[in-house]
């Protein structure tokens, strides 16, 4: 389905605007009321297009990054920007991380430190064959965290897949061969190349729950569907809460899959 983006033409709008505000469809006591209030009403009103405006504005850029799904799906470009912002990893945030950790009591011989400055992190996940780390939020976004030296603190974090639309993706996990599964708050994905394929917008993606099927659509909500999700070692998928089982290799579900 063609979804059009909201035009809103601003000449007209303002013109219906002005001849509502000069009290033109009113008349006695209404009239003078709108007459007193007019600058009022036309900035409320005003007001009230540019809401309409970046509306319609967040629903196209929302029905392109779907259509982004199924692009990636059969391993095409969506013509996403190359470059991807990075989270800065120094500055007064990790000072004031690293203050804090200060103040952390640990038993003899241990010790703690600031690894990577990562924005509303949540769950984590490692890769298994490369040690990226992947983290989830509760937010839009999934963050891909470099170590390139091998060292002490991560060198990089920046977002995975940006030409995804993510809702609330807090759930990471990994199968045993290597593929990031992201839970979101009603669907589930796959990534079979995440840990080589992150430094660009475009990764390859496999849906297993198409969004809505997870839970019914009427039990969601942003405060309680942060998902955490699992992977047996026989291939068995388990997300919170376990309502539904599905086995990666023959696709059963429920008690079957179990």
């Amino acid at each position: 389905m063609r979804v059009n983006p909201l035009r809103i033409d601003s000449s007209q709008f303002l013109q219906s605007t002005q001849s509502l505000a000069n009290g033109f469809h009113f008349s006695g006591r209404l009239k003078t009321v709108v007459q007193q209030h007019k600058g009022k009403i036309v900035k409320l009103i005003k007001l009230t297009s540019l809401a309409l405006a970046v509306a319609g504005l967040s629903a196209t850029l929302v029905h392109a990054q779907d259509g982004n799904l199924s692009t990636l799906q059969r391993m095409g470009n969506t013509s996403t920007n190359m470059v991807i912002p990075t989270v800065a990893q120094e500055g007064k945030n990790a000072d004031a991380i690293r203050a804090n950790l200060k103040k952390v009591k640990l038993p003899d011989g241990f010790k703690i430190d600031l690894y990577a400055v990562v924005p509303d992190a949540r769950y984590m996940a490692v890769a298994p064959s490369t040690n990226m780390l992947f983290v989830g939020t509760r937010k839009t976004t999934v963050w891909a965290v470099t170590n390139r030296n091998n060292g002490d603190a991560a060198t990089e974090v920046k977002a995975f897949a940006p030409s995804i639309k993510f809702s609330n993706p807090n759930g990471v996990c990994f199968t045993k061969d290597g593929f990031l599964i992201v839970a979101e708050s009603n669907r589930l994905l796959h990534f079979p190349a995440a840990e080589y394929f992150y430094e660009g917008p475009d990764v390859a993606v496999g849906v297993i729950v198409p969004e809505g099927k997870l839970i019914p659509v009427e039990e969601q909500s942003f405060n309680h569907t942060g998902r955490v999700c699992k992977v047996a070692s026989d291939g068995k998928i388990f997300v919170s809460p376990v309502e539904q089982a599905i086995r990666i290799r023959t696709g059963e579900t429920g008690d079957t899959a179990l």
